[in-house]
């Protein structure tokens, strides 16, 4: 505190209080938090995966495997996504992931909420600048060619692809 603020003291005699609630990670009392080292490699990214689960439960190779070939189909590379991996049944996506100015996010899990909106599987929804798309999860994807029919016909539409 420099000379000038030296009568602060007497005026701020209560303790301060956020209005609004701090932890927007937390999931609810028996969920855990997202792990924050997942929040901060978000520059420069321009797609965001959403799985449920945790790091530890990394996807299977076939997973892996059907993941990169999605990628690679709208011309971006591992080093353009950022995976973040929400714990237990999160209830909904951590708001402050959107100003992380990121172009586009795809959540493979249909349980998984955005913005406490009812959202059909494969229909591509913009908010605050961000398309954003939810669908089955991967593996179920993986192993059915109607969900990755429809899945590809989200991706051009998502990607501006023809």
């Amino acid at each position: 505190m420099n000379q000038n603020d030296s009568w602060l003291k007497y005026f701020i005699t209560e303790e301060i209080y956020p209005l609004v609630e701090t932890d927007l990670l937390t999931s609810g009392p028996d969920e855990k938090n997202v792990d924050p080292e997942q929040l901060e490699d978000f520059e420069g990214k321009s797609l965001l995966l959403l799985f449920r689960g945790n790091r530890e439960e990394a996807l299977s190779e076939r997973e892996a495997t059907f993941l990169d070939k999605i990628i690679s189909a709208v011309n971006l590379s591992e080093k353009d996504c950022v995976t973040l991996y929400l714990p237990g049944q999160t209830p909904e996506l951590p708001k402050e992931i959107f100003t992380k100015g990121l172009q586009r996010v795809i959540a493979f899990d249909p349980s998984i909420r955005l913005f406490e909106m009812q959202h059909d599987l494969y229909m591509i929804h913009d908010h605050q600048g961000t398309r954003w798309l939810v669908a089955d999860k991967l593996e179920e994807i993986a192993g059915d060619v109607e969900k990755k029919k429809a899945l590809w016909m989200a991706l051009k539409k998502m990607f501006e692809l023809d």
